[in-house]
C-alpha cells in the first residue's frame, strides 16, 4: 500500500479476486526511534496507505462495504480535507487532552488516521462503516457497549455518563484511564467488522467500542448497531 503504483495494483487485485467487501485494518507500528521516522511511517501507512485502499476500492466499484479500523479519540473533521497532506486535512485541531496527547505521540496516529476517515466519508461511491476501538487487550473484560464518533473521550464524567458505577478494576481503552469503560480484545473487534459488514445500520456511520463487565455479550443475530441513532447513547449488546 506504499508503493507509488499502489492504487492500480491494489484495484487489479480486487477486480481479479472478486472482492466485495473490505476491511482496512492498517497500521504502522512505532519504532520509538525517533518522532520523525514514526511521523514518516504513520503517514505513509495510516494516511496515504489507507487512502491508497479507498482510491482502489472506489475504481474497482467496490460492490459491499468499506470497513476501516481506525481509533478512540480520532477526530471527525468538519470538511473533507482539501489538500494529500495531514496538515491540511487536520487543520488547527489540537490534541484536547491527555489521552489524546499521549496517543498522538505515537508519530501523530491520531491526526494520520483522521485524514484517512475524512477522506472514507467524502466517498461519494462507497458504503462504509467506521469502527474505533482503543488500547487492545489480551483478555475479554466484559460485554461490548458502541457509542457514536466521539462518545468516549477519555474524560471519566463523559464516558461514564448512564453508564453506571466506575470500572477501575479493569484494562482502560486509553493510556490514562477514565475509569468508566474498559478495552476489548482483537477477537472482539472481529466480531463487530463481521457484523457491520451486513448491519443496515452501520452503513455511513462511526461507531466507537468499548467493553464493561456489566454489558452483555455478543451473540450471533444480535445487532449491534440497532440503537446507534444518538450520538450520546451508548448501546449495550441486548437481544432485539
Amino acid at each position: 500500500v506504499t508503493s507509488p503504483d499502489a492504487v492500480s495494483t491494489l484495484t487489479e487485485a480486487l477486480r481479479k479476486y472478486q472482492v466485495n467487501s473490505v476491511v482496512c485494518t492498517l497500521g504502522f507500528v512505532p519504532k520509538f526511534s525517533g518522532a520523525g521516522e514514526d511521523r514518516l511511517g504513520m503517514d505513509a501507512v495510516d494516511h496515504r496507505g489507507v487512502v491508497a485502499l479507498i482510491e482502489a476500492a472506489e475504481a474497482a466499484h467496490l460492490a459491499g462495504r468499506f470497513v476501516l479500523v481506525s481509533s478512540l479519540l480520532v477526530p471527525v473533521l468538519e470538511t473533507s480535507p482539501g489538500s494529500d497532506t495531514i496538515e491540511a486535512a487536520l487543520g488547527s485541531w489540537k490534541p484536547p487532552n491527555l489521552s489524546a496527547r499521549m496517543l498522538n505521540s505515537l508519530g501523530g496516529v491520531v491526526e494520520a488516521k483522521a485524514a484517512s476517515e475524512a477522506r472514507l466519508r467524502a466517498s461519494k461511491t462507497l458504503d462504509w462503516t467506521i469502527i474505533r476501538p482503543g488500547v487492545f487487550v489480551d483478555s475479554p473484560q466484559g460485554g461490548l457497549i458502541v457509542g457514536g464518533a466521539g462518545r468516549f473521550t477519555g474524560e471519566s464524567e463523559l464516558d461514564g455518563r448512564g453508564l453506571g458505577h466506575p470500572v477501575n478494576q479493569c484494562k482502560s481503552p486509553f493510556f490514562a484511564s477514565s475509569g468508566a469503560v474498559c478495552g476489548i480484545t482483537r477477537a472482539q473487534l472481529g466480531e463487530v467488522c463481521a457484523l457491520v459488514l451486513t448491519d443496515p445500520v452501520a452503513s455511513r456511520n462511526t461507531l466507537e467500542v468499548v467493553a464493561r463487565p456489566d454489558a452483555a455479550s455478543l451473540a450471533e443475530g444480535h445487532l449491534l448497531t440497532s440503537a446507534i441513532r444518538s450520538q450520546r447513547k451508548p448501546y449495550q449488546n441486548r437481544p432485539l
